[in-house]
C-alpha cells in the first residue's frame, strides 16, 4: 500500500463508513455513495486494499453528477476529480481507520479509473 501525504482529519467526519447507493459492487462495495457527518453527499471508490485495509477515494458529488455518471454523460474519472478529495482507509470488518484530505493529482493515477471510463461496461464507446 502507498503512503498517504496529506491533512489527517478526524474519523469521525465520514463514521459510519456505510453506503447510502451501491453504484458497482464486486467482492464488496467498490463504488458508492455515502453522507459525512455534515449530512453532505459524497461519492467513493476503492482504490487498493492489503491484509488489514481497504482504501477508497472519497470526495463531494450531487445528484446531478450521479445521474450523470448513471446515464453515460460523465466518466468516472471526472466525477472524481474535485476541489475536496479524501483517502480514506477502511478495516476489513468496517472500521474506519484513517482519513486524509489529499489532492487528488497526488492519488496514483493507476489506482484510478482511467479517463473516459464510464460507470457500466455497456456505456463505453464500442470501436
Amino acid at each position: 500500500m502507498w503512503n498517504i501525504s496529506g491533512k489527517t482529519v478526524a474519523i469521525e467526519r465520514f463514521e459510519p463508513f456505510l453506503p447510502v447507493e451501491v453504484l458497482d459492487d464486486y467482492d464488496g462495495p467498490r463504488i458508492f455513495t455515502l453522507y459525512d457527518a455534515e449530512g453532505e453527499l459524497n461519492l467513493a471508490y476503492w482504490l487498493d486494499q492489503d491484509q488489514k485495509v481497504c482504501r477508497y477515494v472519497v470526495v463531494p458529488t450531487t445528484a446531478k453528477i450521479l445521474d450523470a455518471l448513471r446515464k453515460g454523460c460523465l466518466s468516472l474519472y471526472d466525477a472524481l476529480n474535485q476541489p475536496r478529495c479524501w483517502l480514506c482507509d477502511v478495516t476489513h470488518q468496517g472500521e474506519l481507520s484513517t482519513c486524509q484530505l489529499v489532492e487528488f493529482e497526488t492519488v496514483p493515477r493507476d489506482s484510478l479509473p482511467a479517463i473516459g471510463t464510464m460507470l457500466f461496461r455497456s456505456m463505453e464507446p464500442q470501436p
